[in-house]
């Protein structure tokens, strides 16, 4: 047996790392070609187990020029084997493939048995290559024949076989965390065979079926719920492309309760060419009890929904009558009395007659509002530059009276519902000419597609406002009360907006103007302006 440290004494006393293409002190005899070096890596721990001395004396010498830090424990008889194997902590096993006491065959299976992870490598004579391939078979990391050229190689080789060793064990590390974050996560790993009998669990597999072990849980029957098919037809064709499979079902536990999973399911060759189902399946009982809470919740406020348009559309045809005759009443008597009474008095008629006009239009604004509501079966390719065009024309007498200037840039066609759409840009429109200052009232139209969605934006240099957006689109929300109005506008804005998928926003400072924004998803079949068509233009007030 022999131990410790080896070095060349024409080496320099220092560790010396060769770079790729440097040529090594230790020419070869053959060719005249440098030794290959690894790269630069941490000195291993290695087991030399030969029983020729030149050879071990050439390894050891060809090892320490690339590590020159590296310990090389000679075993040359079974004796020093023996004892090399109690005391273990080796990198790397190089053996030759005969030995007078055994072959590279049986080190190989005792190196294995006793370290699975270690690599080894033989180095065979001429003769013994199919041994050396016979090994490789059985887990041998990698062979050189003898001879100069290949102890000269040597030093790569066993770094190649270092460096796959610790990402094997770096692969064995991760896998071990991730197994154990999946435990702790609940998440049950299985393998099964095609038609449902259990391989391999994890823990949380077990706890998840109530099983203790691997044998009690073989007598789950699999192919009631993770491999449909497997009963009777063709597992396989229920995976897609790729060997994928996802489910949910619901199982029946052995105490008898039941309780909802999700399966995620892979189809796969083992190490032995079989064909095996690889899985995960997690509890998601919680998550159906609250998606049936949330639809029970859906279906009740639909049927809240449809209990207040109702009420809504009886209260708006119930009222008006009423409204409708003060309001008549009211202006008679203001028309035959008025001359009669006094000024205080003519004052009231005049509040009264405001007031019912003014809930007419309330009473209006409010059923449009309860009627507001887009499904995707009524949508339809809406030009909104035609949208916006006529809604110009429908509100051309007031941009007249103020004197505004209201210019409209290419729009798109979008996916919508084209009369909450008109509803939508004529609020937005209208607000912008009726809430201006002294000055000339400008309203601008435009979109801008973005990545997922249109967006919208209908700006002013009006009399903008200071309130927060939650508050401003309220319903009978009035920032200025001392202008006309319902107070109902923008909230059936924002109600056509988010029934369209999208959200609505503004922007605004006191006496600076104000900029609504909103976006609707992209729809198929949308078209895109050319950017500098001017499809819209000025319509100006005279």
């Amino acid at each position: 047996m022999a131990e410790g440290r080896i070095r060349s004494q024409s080496q320099p006393s220092g560790p010396h790392h060769l770079r790729p293409g440097e040529r090594s002190p230790i020419p070869d005899p053959d060719s005249g070609l440098s030794p290959a070096k690894p790269a630069r890596q941490p000195a291993p721990q290695v087991l030399l187990v030969d029983d020729n001395v030149d050879d071990t004396s050439l390894v050891s010498l060809v090892l320490m020029q690339a590590y020159a830090e590296a310990r090389i424990r000679v075993a040359n008889n079974a004796m020093s084997f023996g004892e090399a194997f109690e005391q273990g902590g080796f990198d790397v096993v190089i053996s030759a493939s005969r030995l007078a006491w055994t072959d590279g065959l049986q080190v190989l299976q005792a190196v294995k048995e006793r370290w699975p992870r270690t690599p080894l490598i033989m180095l065979a004579r001429a003769e013994d290559e199919g041994l050396a391939i016979e090994a490789m078979k059985q887990g041998l990391d990698d062979f050189l024949v003898k001879s100069s050229k290949s102890f000269v190689s040597l030093p790569m080789v066993v770094g190649q076989a270092l460096e796959r060793a610790a990402a094997r064990q770096s692969e064995a590390r991760l896998e071990t965390r991730l197994q154990t974050l999946l435990d702790q996560s609940g998440v049950g790993i299985f393998r099964a065979t095609l038609d449902g009998q259990l391989l391999e669990v994890n823990p949380a597999f077990l706890r998840l079926f109530g099983k203790d072990s691997l044998v009690d849980a073989s007598s789950l029957d699999l192919r009631a719920f993770l491999i449909p098919g497997a009963e009777g037809g063709d597992p396989i064709s229920r995976f897609d492309e790729q060997g994928h499979l996802e489910r949910e079902v619901e199982i029946q536990l052995p105490n008898g309760s039941t309780r909802w999973v999700s399966s995620t399911q892979m189809i796969l060759l083992d190490g032995e060419g079989d064909l095996v189902i690889d899985g995960l399946v997690q509890d998601i009982s919680e998550l159906k009890q609250s998606q049936r809470s949330l639809e029970r919740r859906a279906e009740q406020l639909g049927e809240s929904n449809i209990g207040l348009k109702r009420f809504a559309a009886l209260a708006s045809h119930e009222l008006r009558e009423p409204l409708r005759m003060i309001e008549k009443y009211t202006r008679l008597l203001a028309e035959e009395y008025g001359s009669r009474l006094d000024p205080e008095a003519g004052e009231y008629l005049s509040f009264a007659l405001d007031g019912a006009q003014r809930l007419q239009r309330m009473l209006t604004d409010l059923l449009t509002f309860s009627q507001v509501e887009v499904t995707s079966a009524s949508f339809e390719r809406v030009s909104c530059q035609e949208v916006v065009e006529k809604v110009l024309r429908d509100l051309e007498g007031r941009i007249r009276e103020a004197n505004a200037v209201v210019t409209v840039e290419p729009l798109p066609t979008v996916l919508g519902d084209r009369s909450q759409l008109e509803l939508l840009f004529k609020n937005l429109v209208e607000n912008a000419v009726k809430f201006h200052g002294d000055q000339l009232p400008r309203v601008t139209v435009s979109a801008l597609q973005q990545q997922d969605d249109w967006l919208f934006v209908v700006s002013d240099n009006g009399l903008g406002f200071d309130a927060p957006g939650d508050e401003l689109f309220k319903v009978f929300g009035r920032l200025r009360p001392e202008i006309p109005g319902s107070g109902i506008g923008l909230s059936i804005c924002k109600r056509v907006v988010e029934y369209h998928g999208g959200r609505i926003w503004a922007e605004s400072r006191p006496g600076r103007g104000s900029t609504f924004r909103f976006t609707i998803p992209l729809g198929r079949g949308r078209s895109v302006p050319r950017p500098l068509e001017r499809l819209g233009g000025s319509l100006r007030g005279r």
